[in-house]
């Protein structure tokens, strides 16, 4: 399954408290993760395993078909998933929508806008299809 454009943002939010290891796993596993049985809530490794087999789990969601520059990641005690800005301003070519792009282009290519907001698009044939975008 790949992980489209309606999951964009913050997966999960437990910003306000809770355990947001365990909810990665159930995550990840309702989308095929596979793990050992987690030991009781009261063994005394109960946090640090869960911990373990949450990051193996958000490590296995990035192995999965994602959207092109995009990742899972851990942040504020909450699961989100997005692109890195970074990687792909430094791999795809930026133009923007009003220049133009040159006329046999075809790939994929990066708009921003001049409120910093992001679009990736790849062209084939001339024609364009958006891939993500973020605010």
């Amino acid at each position: 399954m790949q992980f489209g454009r309606s999951f964009i943002g913050c997966v999960i939010d437990r910003s306000y408290g809770g355990d947001i290891s365990k909810e990665a796993i159930d995550f990840a596993e309702n989308h095929g993760f596979k793990y050992d049985e987690l030991p009781d809530e009261n063994d005394e490794d109960y946090g640090q395993i869960v911990s373990e087999v949450g990051d193996d789990a958000i490590n296995w969601l990035n192995e999965q078909d994602l959207l092109p520059y995009c990742y899972f990641s851990f942040e504020d005690n909450s699961l989100f998933y997005g692109p890195c800005i970074e990687n792909v301003r430094e791999d795809v070519p930026s133009f923007n929508s009003y220049d133009g792009l040159p006329v046999d282009f075809d790939g994929e290519w990066l708009e921003v806008n001049d409120h910093g907001n992001c679009t990736l698009y790849v062209r084939t044939n001339g024609e364009d299809k958006e891939i993500w975008g973020i605010v």
